[in-house]
């Protein structure tokens, strides 16, 4: 009874077990699907499917005669004869089936995870479109998450073969194609090639053809392209299968040499399909080559298909790379003394002309606008609104384009007048879209442009022609090749600007300014180059220009302003000596606050009175920037003082910092990032501390009788210090003609300067030194460690004016010259090495540069110190150093 107890067990067990293995996974019920599986991942076809189910089968006529034998054993030996047979029957299913199941897992879940995020994209489609990017395929646009992109080629004549990219794959290689139908499967659930195949139609109709065409699952996708001829040997039946299972248009009209291409989903209708087909034109048919987005479920209808260009078209449009279209938008152009209305190509097709094209009208007065869908790949919409004549239509073009969904283009260009009922919120809607230039158009002015709804700044695509004169501005073109998301820029180029064209007319003095290439530019402030530096201080310190008598020197101070990258224009003050109209205007163009004071005869009294008028202005402001005339500022003006302006408040023994070197000569200057401390005053641009003036400068007005590079007189001041840079931050500009206090000199001062470069690495570092106890180990390191010159070396200087000693460039040595002084003061022999190393020296100015009685400078990437006998530093000397005395003496100093 125990032993048919456990053989009816081991039977229902083994049955189940025998149903369970001959029955396929859920996976595997489609005999296409467990084909290509198989055939893809393990190179097994049915029939060896088939032979590994009669193997599982064995066991079990093993066991049928084990069990035959058990009837005449003990029961505990058949219980152990059982569970040893169970366990070895679960060992080899498990070996046989296992990686099987496991495929069969892991597609299901690739399924539910491509269903989840299909379900996921349809959720938020709406709510904003992601694109992908398009390589491979070179298609000329980016696809939505979700889509399948495509590039289709039928094979030219017999020479060229098919070409199939998928999702940025290929898919479809020579070496696998071949004449006549070239077929590759697509899951319409995760989106990816299950199996490619080729079957030539031209010899032969094979009955493989039907049966792969059968065995391809509901909802799989085929997609055929043809080589050479597909026609000859196509059956009845496989046409009826591709028309009625997979919606093809076209198969019953292919013909004899046909080219055709072809995508269509296994029993899903659509009136979207996506197929062409070209018939024998003299020997051969065209290549037919198809771009685009597949959508599936293609019942969607939702698929796009890249447009064809129209080659009968005027257009003359170049081929533009990836994600981007050829757009031609040209305004103005007059035959006969009448303006022709505006013609528009897009991506090789004419949209607007002056006569009827096709479905499209010409355009007419006022401004014609035309959407562009960049997904679609296709026009939209177009409108034509008289904002000449009609405030009508001035409300119906903001209703047109608020129609614009985020990513659209927007194409616009003038016909005719279109600026005099064109209000302030249409203006104000076509900013929101990139123009830059909407609040200049005026009366017959011609006007293009092309932005982007979703845009970031100002759109790159738009040109302005001013009216000269009567009749109407002049032609305006763009000739671009389109991105198909438009980059905004922060700062518009090649901008209009009737005020700079207007004074240019009035006034013949600015070259620059005036210049054919520059009198349409706009004077823009730019942004700030560096986020970091957003909240530093020194970009919110006030500006005051305090000019000379000549106004073009004035207009080069104030372009070089503009240029700052973080400048604020509400942030600079035009303090102007006398009210006269054309610096008036001038400074208008900059949209920098003008202020005026009562004229004075001579610049240093203008001065001291620009700079107590300027205080009074800002009276919260404890530092403010003075710029002196004659003026130019590098691009890192504003970046120097954020590195330096902390120190007026760490180190109150330093009176202001100064963004000129008055030794800043190509020989003697060239460190970007180096700052020195001086005992001077060096003026040109620096900073004016409230406090220093109220309670010191504005006292003793003797102080700035003279002009700032002759040096102030500090008056009690005297030992405090300034910070200098090694390389200025500003450019003294020469003054032309005429007669003025200094002049032979100045000419020859102002030759060999230096300044920044305004480069990434030109700020200025270890700014912490210029604090004066840090400063003084500074001084007492580099004297420490420095190279002493010669004597003999520098007596030929002092004798024949001539520096024959020459320096490794960039080596970072540190070389001194150690001389002797009858006393502190005693700077005879100092002025004569001045001279000798090409440092300033003018006969009754004092010495620039000095920090207790040395002279600091930079020489080919080299550091240089001068140090005198009754210097503090001296006795930090090294000991071998030699000191230069009167020449042709030499004393040696142990």
């Amino acid at each position: 009874m125990h032993s048919d107890l456990g053989f009816r067990l081991l039977l229902k067990v083994g049955s189940l077990e025998v149903e369970k293995l001959s029955r396929p996974p859920s996976a595997y019920q489609n005999r296409y699907a467990r084909k290509t599986l198989y055939q893809r991942r393990r190179g097994l076809d049915h029939e060896s499917h088939g032979v590994c189910k009669h193997c599982l089968m064995f066991p079990y006529k093993v066991a049928g005669v084990l069990l035959r034998q058990m009837r005449r054993m003990r029961l505990q030996y058949q219980v152990l004869i059982l569970l040893a047979i169970g366990l070895a029957y679960l060992c080899v299913s498990r070996v046989l089936t296992g990686s099987a199941m496991e495929e069969d897992q892991h597609l299901e879940m690739q399924r539910h995870i491509h269903q989840a995020q299909a379900q996921s994209h349809s959720a938020t489609a709406g709510a904003k479109v992601v694109y992908e990017k398009s390589t491979v395929c070179s298609n000329r646009r980016a696809c939505r998450v979700g889509q399948v992109g495509f590039h289709l080629m039928s094979g030219f004549e017999n020479a060229k073969k098919p070409y199939m990219c998928l999702n940025n794959k290929i898919v479809l290689k020579d070496e696998v194609s071949g004449r006549g139908l070239n077929m590759v499967v697509l899951d319409g659930n995760i989106k990816e090639v299950v199996v490619s195949w080729h079957a030539d139609t031209y010899l032969e109709s094979p009955p493989a053809l039907i049966n792969f065409l059968k065995k391809i699952a509901p909802k799989d996708v085929l997609i055929i392209t043809t080589f050479d001829d597909a026609f000859r040997k196509l059956s009845k039946e496989v046409k009826d299968m591709l028309a009625n299972d997979f919606k093809s248009q076209y198969i019953n009209q292919m013909a004899y040499r046909s080219s055709w291409v072809f995508v269509g989903q296994k029993g899903v209708k659509t009136s979207a399909g996506i197929e062409k087909l070209n018939l024998i034109h003299g020997q051969w048919a065209d290549k037919i080559e198809l771009r685009g987005c597949l959508s599936l479920p293609m019942s969607t209808n939702t698929s796009t298909i890249e447009p064809g260009r129209d080659l009968s078209s005027n257009c003359n449009q170049p081929e533009c790379a990836n994600n981007m279209f050829p757009v031609t938008v040209q305004a103005g152009v007059t035959v006969k003394k009448v303006q022709q209305p505006p013609s528009v190509c897009i991506d090789g097709q004419q949209v607007m002309g002056p006569v009827r094209i096709k479905q499209y009208d010409p355009g007419s007065r006022g401004l014609n606008c035309i959407i562009y869908d960049p997904v679609q790949m296709k026009v939209v919409k177009i409108g034509r609104f008289d904002t000449y004549n009609s405030a009508v239509d001035d409300n119906l073009i903001q209703t047109f384009l608020g129609s614009l969904e985020v990513g659209q283009i927007i194409i616009i260009a003038s016909h005719d007048e279109a600026s005099r009922k064109l209000s302030f919120n249409t203006k104000t809607v076509l900013k929101v879209l990139g123009s830059s230039q909407i609040e200049e158009l005026n009366f017959r002015d011609t006007w293009v442009f092309v932005g982007q709804r979703g845009s970031q700044g100002f759109s790159p695509y738009e040109k302005i022609g001013f009216r000269e004169g009567t009749g109407w501005g002049p032609k305006v073109e763009i000739k671009e090749c389109i991105p198909l998301k438009i980059e905004g820029v922060a700062v518009p180029s090649a901008l209009g600007n009737r005020k700079r064209r207007d004074f240019c007319k009035q006034y013949d003095n600015y070259p620059d300014l005036c210049s054919g290439e520059n009198v349409n530019k706009t004077l823009r402030p730019l942004p700030l180059d560096d986020p970091t530096l957003t909240s530093n201080p020194a970009y919110n310190l006030p500006i005051v220009v305090v000019p000379g008598i000549e106004l073009e020197p004035l207009q080069r101070s104030l372009s070089s302003l503009i240029a700052v990258p973080g400048i604020k224009p509400s942030n600079v003050l035009v303090i102007l000596n006398g009210n006269y109209p054309e610096p008036n205007d001038l400074v208008k163009l900059y949209d920098f606050a003008i202020e005026y004071i009562k004229p004075k005869a001579d610049y240093p009294a203008f001065l001291y009175d620009a700079i107590g008028r300027a205080l009074e202005l800002f009276k919260g402001k404890e530092n403010i920037i003075l710029l002196e005339g004659y003026l130019e500022v590098t691009p890192d003006f504003l970046r120097y003082f954020s590195q330096t302006l902390h120190m007026l408040t760490k180190d109150p023994t330093i009176l202001t910092v100064s963004a000129w070197n008055p030794n800043g000569f190509a020989a003697t200057s060239g460190d970007e990032n180096l700052v020195y401390r001086t005992d001077d005053f060096p003026g040109f641009g620096w900073i004016v501390r409230r406090s220093l003036w109220t309670d010191k400068l504005q006292n003793q007005k003797e102080c700035c009788s003279l002009s700032t590079w002759r040096g102030w007189s500090l008056g009690d001041l005297v030992g405090g210090g300034s910070i200098i840079p090694d390389v200025s931050r500003v450019k003294r500009i020469q003054r032309q003609g005429g007669f003025y206090e200094d002049k032979p000199f100045m000419s020859q001062y102002l030759l060999s300067r230096t300044s920044s470069s305004a480069g990434p690495l030109s700020e200025p570092t270890m700014v912490y030194k210029l604090e004066a106890t840090e400063y003084e180990n500074e001084i007492l390191r580099l004297i420490t460690h420095s190279v002493p010159l010669k004597p003999d070396d520098i007596n030929k200087c002092l004798t024949e004016g001539n520096l024959s000693l020459t320096f490794k460039a960039h080596a970072q040595k540190i070389y001194a010259v150690f001389y002797e002084q009858d006393s502190v003061d005693d700077h005879t022999l100092l002025r004569r090495l001045c001279k000798c190393f090409g440092l300033f020296v003018f006969e009754d100015v004092p010495l620039t540069n000095m920090h207790k009685g040395i002279i600091r400078f930079t020489h080919k990437g080299n550091h240089f110190l001068l140090v005198g006998s009754k210097t503090v530093y001296f006795v930090n000397r090294p000991k071998a150093a030699a000191v230069l005395s009167n020449p042709g003496r030499m004393n040696e100093k142990g």
